[in-house]
């Protein structure tokens, strides 16, 4: 009977100390977590912004931080295709792919994400094939936020290899995703146009340049908002005149930009990018996109008050 205890007293015990090592290492983790994303978003500003051995410097210490994080390697891929690295781009879109159940709902759709970069790094090395499959992994999570980008990737592969009854089904699932998704409109007008269905074509083409004209007029409306609702806060904040982000003056703060980025973040849960990411003229500033719904936009700008008042 006292052996018998023993061991039953051994089974209960090996199956806790399990569940607890694991949540040791979730903890770990999202400690963790909180270094490296806003590191990433730093090196996501200098990508964009074409400062490739920057961002490669943001994402070393990421990486040294946590090895763990999807985000970490899917910005290495990003840099490293940006530059023509292919090889290199591959192997860390891998790791993305690998990682990226690690994020669970704080980034959902990454995954997919990562299979589109794929593709499109697959695409720039000639394996179309592989790339196909990449943009099909990509369509399979409903969490997705975008799948319209890989149906448009398939079409755009498809039609550069003449099968046009594939590219013009990939190029209509992306329209049934988004109707107002321009680009799928073109590649369909190119599909009708190279097999001489000109009527087809340029419908297609007119659907898509209204959708441009409304899309603006949309990007139009999230500028002014957001540049209105900055300078409400009392952040200086000028109307840009091109591409979707504003560039606030957050110096009368007291915090630098980097110190109000991580803050934010840390706070608020809001990802901006320290302006000094852009040169020595951005410091003192943020940067912030308006490439996202209104809804977002709203709710980030709440926070974001709610935090510099929370300064005072």
């Amino acid at each position: 009977m006292i052996i018998h205890k023993a061991d039953n007293m051994k089974k209960i015990w090996i199956p806790v100390l399990i569940l607890l090592l694991a949540a040791g290492c979730a903890s770990t983790f999202k400690q963790k977590r909180e270094l490296s994303k806003p590191m990433v978003a730093i090196a996501m500003g200098k990508i964009q912004q074409g400062e490739i051995q920057g961002a490669l410097v943001e994402l070393r210490r990421a990486v040294q931080v946590n090895p763990k994080d999807p985000e970490v390697y899917y910005a290495y891929a990003l840099a490293y295709w940006s530059t023509e690295d292919l090889d290199r781009a591959l192997e860390n879109i891998d790791k993305a792919v690998n990682l990226a159940g690690r994020l669970g709902l704080e980034h959902p759709g990454l995954k997919s994400e990562a299979y589109n970069l794929k593709g499109t790094i697959l695409v720039g090395m000639g394996d179309h094939d592989a790339a196909i499959k990449a943009f099909q992994n990509a369509v399979k999570d409903e969490l997705y936020a975008t799948p319209e980008y890989a149906y448009y990737n398939m079409a755009s592969v498809y039609c550069s290899q003449k099968l046009y009854p594939e590219a013009e089904q990939s190029a209509k699932e992306a329209l049934q995703k988004n109707p107002h998704y321009a680009p799928a409109w073109k590649i369909l007008g190119q599909s009708f146009m190279n097999q001489d269905k000109d009527a087809q074509a340029i419908e297609a083409l007119r659907k898509g340049e209204k959708d441009v004209i409304a899309m603006r007029k949309e990007y139009l409306k999230r500028r002014n908002f957001i540049a209105g609702r900055f300078n409400e806060i009392g952040l200086d904040c000028l109307v840009p005149e091109g591409a979707f982000y504003v560039f606030p003056d957050v110096s009368g703060t007291g915090l630098t930009g980097r110190e109000f980025a991580l803050q934010l973040l840390n706070t608020e849960k809001v990802a901006v990018v320290p302006g000094r990411a852009f040169g020595e003229c951005g410091t003192g500033h943020i940067r912030c996109s308006y490439a996202t719904s209104m809804e977002n936009l709203k709710e980030s700008m709440i926070r974001i008050e709610r935090f510099v008042k929370g300064l005072k």
